[in-house]
């Protein structure tokens, strides 16, 4: 049997998504139903007897269309989930190809990288090559090398070890394990990366971004912060920008009418006005910062949901 492609796989989940959303919509619309009558049998036996029996009978139709709409639900849950799985093993297997297609490419590279190295110390005697020896501590500190030219065999190498992971980290999550915990124990001590990449960019598709098909811990945690960075911002925006500031107005109007009163007094001394005068410019700045702070709202807003549209798809 032909296994199916992801196009397939992937219209499955669709539509097991789309048969999940029309039968939760049935329980939500029966369950209202079935408030309703629930609060009119008694109303209506008491008008007529046949008319609460009517009712009766109603009521019993619609606690099994609940029934029938669970029961659809508990189904379609299991199934989709086994779903999207399945196409979390299709991308796996794909990424396994990828390693194995890098892995084939390496290992003529390296044939011929030996076959030249050889003759190159069969010229020059026995030698470390000193892009070699940097690659090599790279590797064990999970970083790219420094020096500027990265050897062919190494960015060859990244390819076979990036499809790999990315393959085992999809399973990670088809076994119900959180790939994140894999991919921070692999961060580079220098730069944070995996294998030179951030950790979004080393995440499959398939688990994280706006094409998740079952999103895994990382991305529910970043798109969760991006909607509450959204909402703090539209409450900041708001909130009453006058009665922030009428509490900073009224002070600045005090510190001006004690400096009056201060500069009619012979006693005052300099450093005292000098120093009402330092108060009332930081209170005019702090005025100032908070107007500023409000008036660049809109723009950080929109910025905040362009990184969730991102990660959502918009959705």
């Amino acid at each position: 049997m032909t296994a199916p492609t992801r196009a397939a796989a992937l219209a499955t989940v669709h539509e097991l998504e789309k048969s999940l959303a029309h039968w939760e919509g049935e329980l939500a619309r029966h369950r209202a139903d079935e408030r309703t009558l629930r609060d009119r049998v008694g109303a209506d036996a008491l008008a007529d007897s046949a008319a609460g029996e009517a009712t009766l009978a109603e009521l019993a139709q619609v606690q099994n269309r609940v029934a029938m709409a669970q029961s659809a639900i508990e189904a379609a849950g299991p199934k989709l989930h086994e779903a999207r799985l399945a196409v979390l093993e299709i991308d796996a297997q794909a990424f396994d190809r990828v390693a194995e297609a890098a892995a084939k490419r390496l290992k003529r590279h390296q044939a011929r990288t030996e076959e030249l190295v050889a003759a190159l110390r069969d010229h020059e005697g026995d030698f470390v090559p000193r892009v070699e020896l940097e690659a090599m501590i790279a590797m064990l500190e999970h970083r790219l090398p420094a020096h500027e030219s990265t050897p062919k065999s190494w960015e060859l190498q990244l390819d076979v070890d990036r499809g790999r992971l990315r393959a085992t980290l999809l399973r990670d999550v088809i076994e119900g394990r959180e790939p994140e915990t894999r991919l921070t124990e692999m961060q580079s001590i220098q730069d944070g990366t995996v294998l030179g990449l951030t950790l979004p960019e080393m995440l499959p598709e398939a688990i994280f971004g706006p094409k998740a098909v079952v999103p895994c811990t990382f991305h529910v945690r970043r798109v969760d912060a991006a909607r509450s960075e959204v909402e703090q911002l539209e409450e900041l925006l708001a909130e009453d920008l006058d009665a922030k500031l009428r509490p900073v107005e009224e002070n600045i109007a005090k510190l001006r009418e004690l400096r009056a009163d201060r500069a009619r007094r012979r006693d005052t001394r300099r450093g005292d006005l000098a120093e009402i005068d330092q108060k009332i410019s930081q209170a005019g700045v702090y005025r100032e910062q908070l107007r500023g702070e409000h008036e660049a709202l809109p723009a950080r807003i929109a910025d905040a949901k362009r990184r969730l549209a991102e990660l959502t798809g918009g959705a």
